[in-house]
């Protein structure tokens, strides 16, 4: 099925838990014949509903967060882009609690630098005031950082890796004329480990939920654990419901659905919960926005089609609705705003047929991401020695970035490649090194 004009499929997938040494053999791996099944079951998906646009994994990739997880993470998510039909960039993706390396959380240093923003901090403000200078600091802020370093070489073909100074992302995607979405990318676990996470242990930050009334900005969270296992819980909840038109969550492997007043929540389910699980149920969700005109008054309308796994016999089936249906449907209505003008009215109820002078609604939403986003994944496939390589004959890096990790080190790059004028030299250097694997 084609694309529906004006409107975004997003693909939400949560805890699929590549675990090594499972993962490594395919024969014998036990969840290898459900991920099958979910490639399939999307194939058909997709040939009734259409092609996806963008696909948000809400956390839980690996199980021990070592490389050889991601590296079959990585294979995997490239056969999923293929079935649904969009680019290998449109992946955004944060880290659960799983994608934590917990040997490096119980590092002396990282467990100081939580216990600065965590324990020694009475009040949120203070706890506020604290995280953000634990961040600031040389030594405390990559510390904070150091348990996620193999999620950051996956999630870096995405520009989803996290540092110090950007511990969390948002990314804006255009939904229809006048409107955009923004996804803000919310790192739950960033005080996750060494141990399990206990409820009400974690932080967030008012940092990442400065959710901003925009004009035409529909924002959507993107996040791993429930605001309920974070001790800013309350402060959290009231920003996702007050601002954020679509929840995103995983870590509960069940799947769940909340509807408001202002928006949607949304639990994937796990795409492989752990077998001793008492309800053993993978799950994931696919849902539709599209911006809609009723008397005057914009609204979001969302349809999510929540799909679990039926065991007898082996295949994924729909959630139903209480009307028997296979599709939730929920109407949110969106703050008006003056650039919401008599012609864009007139645009949405009378749409122009496209022209070579296209406007924004003609446009692929996988052509509008960030730009460059399509070289930097193609620079991350390369060798760590081609990438290296590269950014030392541009002269793109420095002395001193030796001492940053990998991941770091070349968003600075990219950065003075950027603001030197030279992205076309870059490109065409990590074209010729791609096209000689």
């Amino acid at each position: 099925m084609d694309k529906e004009p004006n409107s975004l499929l997003l693909l939400h997938l949560s805890d699929i838990h590549f675990q090594e040494p499972y993962c490594l053999n395919l024969e014998t791996d036990q969840d290898h014949p459900i991920r099958i099944a979910l490639r399939n079951d999307l194939r058909e998906m997709v040939s009734r509903i259409g092609k996806v646009d963008t696909i948000l994994v809400s956390g839980d990739i690996a199980y021990k967060g070592n490389e050889e997880e991601y590296k079959v993470a990585a294979e995997w998510f490239s056969e999923i882009t293929s079935i649904a039909c969009c680019t290998k960039t449109a992946i955004y993706t944060v880290p659960g609690n799983h994608d934590i390396n917990r040997t490096i959380a119980g590092n002396l240093t990282v467990q100081a630098a939580r216990n600065l923003v965590i324990k020694d901090s009475p009040t949120g403000v203070v706890r506020d005031r604290n995280l953000q200078d634990t961040l600031r600091d040389e030594t405390l802020g990559p510390a904070l950082i150091s348990p996620l370093e193999k999620y950051n070489l996956f999630a870096a073909s995405f520009k989803c890796d996290l540092s110090p100074q950007s511990p969390f992302w948002v990314q804006s995607l255009p939904l229809s004329p006048g409107w955009q979405i923004k996804i803000h990318g919310l790192t739950t676990s960033l005080f996750s480990g060494p141990k399990d996470d206990m409820r009400g242990a974690l932080y967030v930050g008012s940092l990442q939920h400065a959710f901003a009334p925009d004009d035409g900005i529909i924002h959507i969270a993107l996040m791993h654990h429930p605001p309920d296992w974070l001790c800013d819980n309350d402060e959290l909840e009231d920003d996702l419901w007050n601002h954020c038109a679509l929840h995103l969550l995983g870590h509960k492997h069940r799947q769940r659905y909340r509807p408001g007043p202002n928006g949607v929540r949304l639990i994937a389910g796990a795409v492989n919960p752990q077998r001793g699980e008492a309800e053993w149920i993978p799950g994931y969700n696919l849902i539709k926005l599209r911006v809609e005109l009723n008397n005057l008054q914009y609204a979001l309308r969302i349809e999510s089609y929540r799909r679990v796994w039926q065991a007898d016999p082996p295949r994924f089936v729909a959630t139903k609705t209480d009307g028997d249906e296979d599709v939730f449907v929920n109407t949110v209505t969106l703050r008006q705003h003056p650039s919401q003008t008599a012609a864009k009215t007139e645009q949405m109820n009378n749409p122009i047929p496209p022209t070579k002078a296209s406007v924004l609604d003609q446009v692929e939403v996988s052509d509008m991401s960030e730009p460059h986003r399509d070289l930097v994944y193609a620079f991350w496939k390369l060798t760590a020695s081609q990438r290296r390589k590269i950014m030392q004959d541009l002269n793109l890096l420095n002395k001193e970035d030796d001492q940053l990790p990998e991941t770091q080190r070349y968003r600075l790059a990219f950065e003075r490649a950027r603001a030197g004028a030279r992205i076309d030299e870059l490109r065409n250097e990590v074209l010729r090194l791609s096209a000689q694997h």
